[in-house]
């Protein structure tokens, strides 16, 4: 059963904006947590996706920056299944009110979910527990928009990309973004890490300088 949560906590959670158009991405990738990165790059590139950076494996999941069809995109690959989940925009189900709870399930499941509980609806916010890739999450889905995301899901902002961004550009736009505290920068290629504070809660973040994408989650 979901933890209790308090209407302040559900309306902290609730998901805004309208959901981006889904993307055309593969569903899977010929790989498997035995593959060398090496392999891990010919499959992504045999399967389409280019200009390939900042990938990376850790057990059975994979992550890359890239682009498919000449769009940025940042991925998440479950090397047990070699499916492909994009982490660039967000993620919607469709949804009315008239919708059952075992509809919305079905959506969740074709999304990559699994194990799902009882569906719990809090005014605009319907709440869900069950799992991704192997981790037990709280899934959130807003009513009104239909938007998908997950207590594991980083939240995304955007700067203007640049060959130029250096600590003190990136420091001067995630201010311009609202962040404050920005701690100091390590960077690996084109990936900068960051910790900094917004709306008073701490924040791990990493910036694509290709892409601007700022990825955050606290």
């Amino acid at each position: 059963m979901m933890k209790h949560m308090t209407a302040a906590a559900i309306l902290a959670s609730a998901l805004i904006g309208t959901a981006a158009a889904a993307g055309s991405l593969p569903e899977a990738v010929s790989v498997d947590r035995n593959s060398s990165m090496n392999d891990i790059r010919q499959a992504l590139q045999s399967a389409g996706f280019t200009g390939l950076s900042d990938v990376k494996q850790s057990g059975n999941i994979i992550r890359a920056d890239a682009f498919y069809a000449g769009k940025p995109v940042d991925i998440v690959v479950d090397a047990k299944t070699g499916r492909v989940y994009d982490e660039t925009k967000p993620v919607a189900i469709d949804l009315t009110r008239t919708t059952t709870n075992d509809e919305i399930k079905s959506q969740l499941t074709k999304l990559g979910y699994s194990n799902l509980g009882e569906v719990e609806r809090h005014g605009d916010v319907v709440l869900v527990t069950g799992r991704k890739m192997g981790k037990p999450v709280d899934i959130f889905v807003n009513a009104d928009t239909g938007r998908v995301r997950n207590d594991r899901t980083p939240e995304v902002d955007y700067i203007q990309p640049g060959h130029d961004m250096d600590a003190a550009y990136l420091k001067q736009e995630l201010q311009r973004l609202g962040y404050a505290g920005i701690g100091e920068f390590d960077r690996s290629g084109d990936i900068y890490w960051t910790e900094a504070s917004k709306n008073g809660q701490v924040v791990d973040l990493r910036i694509n300088t290709r892409t601007g994408a700022v990825f955050h989650q606290g």
